[in-house]
């Protein structure tokens, strides 16, 4: 009896590790860019007088496909939750129209997914503008590093490492 016991509590340990290690995650990278620096390309460094918005860029796996959620939180440099950002993105090509969202009071235009691609592959790109000039960013001098966590589908877990990112003055 006591063996029979020990074998299923051993199974039952080993079963999730299974199916999470099933399949990898749809996101693939973070980047973080500014029209008014670094001539629009990805970087880590930010001045608050330079920049007016900078941009969040999700990166996904080629085969992402249908309609999902894409939720970024961004965490201030003390480690605060400073706004969360659900979009609802798309790979259809149609004219992307509005979507309910929790939290939200009308229909939010849908993103569609767009190619990107750099020196570590191809991928599919949704961005969204992120403003800094007139916020309490530059009001309440909210400078240092900050943090993205990404989330896709209301998933518990980020589906990619965070990203940081610094503002100076």
């Amino acid at each position: 009896m006591r063996k029979t016991t020990l074998a299923i509590a051993f199974a039952a340990v080993l079963v999730p590790a299974v199916s999470i290690a099933q399949g990898p995650p749809s996101c693939s990278k973070l980047l973080v860019s500014s029209a008014n620096e670094n001539r629009g390309r990805a970087a880590t460094l930010f001045s608050a007088t330079k920049t007016v918005d900078l941009t969040l860029t999700a990166l996904f796996q080629p085969k992402l496909s249908g309609d999902h959620l894409l939720e970024l939180r961004l965490f201030t440099p003390d480690g605060n939750l400073y706004r969360s950002m659900t979009v609802p993105i798309t790979s259809t090509a149609h004219t992307p129209g509005g979507r309910s969202v929790a939290g939200h009071p009308r229909p939010v235009v849908e993103k569609v997914l767009s190619k990107y691609r750099d020196a570590t592959g191809n991928f599919l790109q949704a961005s969204v503008p992120f403003p800094v000039a007139g916020t309490d960013i530059v009001s309440s001098s909210l400078y240092g590093q900050w943090r993205i966590d990404a989330y896709l589908d209301n998933a518990p877990a980020p589906c990619v490492r965070a990203a940081t990112f610094t503002i100076n003055p």
